[in-house]
């Protein structure tokens, strides 16, 4: 198992992991996402993103009844859930660096979803898997272009949700605590043209630990 990940400390003073497992999924059978949260847990997945919207709440909920069967996690308390209010006429967007900072000092924590592009989807785009700049940064760490990028978003100090059903980009993607990127890398990275694709959502303390 890999190396436990930094946390997040919420105004309620929970823990919440930095890194989130998300589980949207339009097309794949429930069977493969509760296999994809299984893996996840056994590679040190703490934090999981769902919404009734997506699907995926009773694979996850299966998934974590067998994490707890086959001892991979000792209580239902190790993990942290998060899902969504669908809320009619409220923008939930996030659209500047300033927005985000000004969130952040009120102790709202800001999620970004589909942080690598979301290659595949409808939605996304192949702009960050196959951008020359990070593969060029990529390569001078010995790292992958979606490890280059999470990292950049951990530096950024922005929670984020992100998704893969295989096994080896699963663990992949956990592995971005072992390098630090450098000034010229960064001021490469701000360099290139970026544009949000998908809304980026806020977490709050809604509800209490019970619930």
């Amino acid at each position: 198992m890999c190396s436990t990940i930094p946390n997040v400390v919420l105004l309620s003073s929970s823990k919440m992991p930095l890194i989130a497992f998300g589980t949207a999924s339009s097309s794949n059978h429930p069977q493969i996402v509760k296999a994809a949260v299984i893996e996840a847990i056994k590679v040190g997945y703490r934090h999981f993103d769902t919404a009734s919207i997506y699907g995926s709440e009773q694979a996850l909920g299966e998934a974590i009844a067998e994490a707890l069967k086959l001892r991979l996690i000792a209580s239902r308390d190790e993990l942290f859930i998060t899902s969504k209010l669908w809320i009619r006429g409220v923008e939930s967007c996030v659209a500047a660096e300033e927005s985000e900072r000004i969130l952040q000092s009120k102790g709202i924590v800001v999620i970004a979803y589909s942080p690598l592009g979301a290659k595949g989807s409808h939605w996304g785009s192949n702009e960050v898997m196959d951008n020359e700049v990070l593969k060029q940064i990529a390569d001078a760490h010995g790292k992958t272009v979606a490890q280059v990028s999470l990292r950049w978003q951990y530096e950024q100090g922005v929670t984020f949700a992100v998704k893969s059903y295989n096994k080896d980009r699963i663990k992949e993607n956990f592995e971005i605590f072992d390098f630090s990127l450098t000034n010229d890398d960064n001021q490469k990275i701000d360099e290139i043209k970026q544009e949000r694709k998908v809304k980026t959502f806020v977490i709050s303390d809604l509800w209490d630990e019970e619930n």
